[in-house]
């Protein structure tokens, strides 16, 4: 998300709470049934060159047809769902670089993080042995079905 200025900021960080008119919006978007109905207010999205997007904002802005954004409810997010898999037992092990914000909720432990604090202590088992959480109890078990199902364990004659 390319964050041009301090209000975009605020509403991303969800700092600032409320419903804004917009001359553009894009992704995806509610629209009112009575809209669809009305010819006059049918979405359009042809305008000369623009992209669709664009055209479609250009055309509303045109007709006095507002749009607004607003983050005063959770409606979810979306998934990037281009390159998912279905071959894999746990499909969303592979989604780290394309879903990164949903991979980090199911997979990074929640306090990761405070072990690259540096005023942190670490738990230290035994000599030069730290442990720290960074994955969470899923993720390991996913990973290991993950070597199970492929099948090919090490037999330790290669170290």
């Amino acid at each position: 998300m390319l964050l041009q200025n301090f209000e975009i900021f605020s509403f991303a960080l969800k700092l600032a709470m409320g419903l804004w008119n917009v001359p553009f919006i894009s992704g995806a978007y509610l629209v009112n049934a009575t809209l669809l109905r009305n010819e006059k207010t049918r979405p359009n999205y042809i305008n000369n060159l623009l992209d669709a997007d664009m055209a479609f904002c250009a055309n509303n802005r045109d007709r006095g047809i507002l749009m607004y954004v607003s983050n005063r409810v959770d409606w979810g997010h979306l998934v990037n769902a281009d390159n998912y898999e279905t071959t894999h037992k746990s499909n969303e092990m592979y989604q780290v670089f394309d879903n990164r914000w949903d991979w980090e909720l199911r997979y990074l432990h929640p306090n990761w993080s405070q072990a690259l604090n540096p005023n942190s202590t670490l738990l230290e088992p035994c000599p030069d042995v730290f442990w720290f959480p960074i994955v969470t109890p899923r993720f390991c078990e996913e990973l290991i079905a993950e070597a199970e199902g492929f099948g090919r364990w090490s037999d330790g004659s290669n170290y």
